[in-house]
């Protein structure tokens, strides 16, 4: 019998409206421009990396936990997850319809966006209740090997996956949806075995604390108790530090990029170099995902 190794994305799982165009954006203006629509979610597009990017003998299986509504946009939604063989039987439907995002991107930068995580912060608990009893109870889960968490969700929530028994022998990979949410994820990097992923804004933000590069960042994160740190900063040096020490690289210069989806394809690809080439050093698997999200914003 195949032992499978299980990853849960728990988060955001919703539709992205994102607006491009190639002209300088100003407040309060309207230019033409490109409009795309695409499944979103900080959960649901490292889900998606993750499963674009497995190996074809791969062991590994993605599932996602989140919440949608019971309208015909999120059975659209499920049933496009489902064909890239993403695990949704953890999902919830509630009344109404499903989270979304919007953004713009001028000359390839983020002008602004805003995200709406209402089903998500709705479900509370009661998502993480029903997670519980459906997986984390059953002998299988003993080869559940990853649980990641967006700061999508809220703070009650949060909470509960700090204190709760069932999370006791998990490990936490952390992701932050924003500089805005980052902070709610402090209380779980002292009560649980946690890798974090974040930029360099975002973890000022986290920690009340101005940073001034990625370094400087991953060292003082991994001090006060995260197990495993790796910090992004745009185009200037991403680092990442853990028991064996200090990483750094510098990311190659991109001239025609998109704005959005960088850091999610940089978490999946890193997350798999390290499943999968474990004996790879530290900087090795940053250079794997750094070439990765290049290429998922190059165009």
């Amino acid at each position: 019998m195949t032992n499978y190794t299980k990853i849960f994305c728990i988060g955001t799982v919703g539709w992205d409206f994102i607006g491009k165009t190639p002209e300088m954006m100003k407040v309060g203006i309207d230019i033409p421009g490109d409009i795309e629509v695409k499944i979103g979610g900080v959960a649901a597009n490292i889900a998606i990396a993750l499963a674009d990017s497995m190996p074809i003998d791969s062991t590994l299986e993605i599932g996602l936990v989140s919440c949608v509504g019971n309208d015909l946009k999120s059975s659209l939604l499920l049933d496009s997850l489902k064909k890239k063989n993403i695990d949704c039987k953890n999902i919830l439907k509630k009344e109404g319809s499903c989270d979304t995002y919007i953004g713009i991107e001028s000359k390839g930068s983020l002008f602004g966006a805003i995200a709406s995580s209402k089903q998500l912060e709705k479900s509370g608990i009661e998502l993480l209740q029903l997670f519980e009893n459906k997986e984390l109870s059953k002998n299988t889960d003993q080869l559940s090997k990853h649980i990641i968490v967006d700061s999508n969700l809220s703070v009650e929530a949060l909470n509960y996956l700090g204190n709760s028994i069932c999370f006791d022998t998990k490990n936490f990979i952390l992701v932050s949806a924003s500089p805005y949410k980052a902070k709610k994820m402090r209380s779980l990097i002292s009560k649980r075995n946690v890798t974090i992923y974040l930029n360099l804004e975002e973890a000022s933000s986290l920690l009340d604390k101005e940073f001034t590069c990625s370094s400087e960042a991953a060292n003082y994160l991994y001090k006060i108790g995260a197990k495993e740190v790796i910090v992004t900063n745009g185009a200037k040096k991403a680092s990442s530090r853990c028991q064996s020490g200090l990483a750094t690289i510098s990311p190659s210069k991109i001239i025609n990029m998109d704005a959005t989806g960088a850091g999610d394809t940089f978490l999946a690809a890193h997350l798999l170099s390290k499943i999968i080439n474990p004996s790879y050093c530290p900087t090795k698997h940053l250079e794997i995902a750094e070439l990765a999200a290049r290429k998922k914003i190059s165009r």
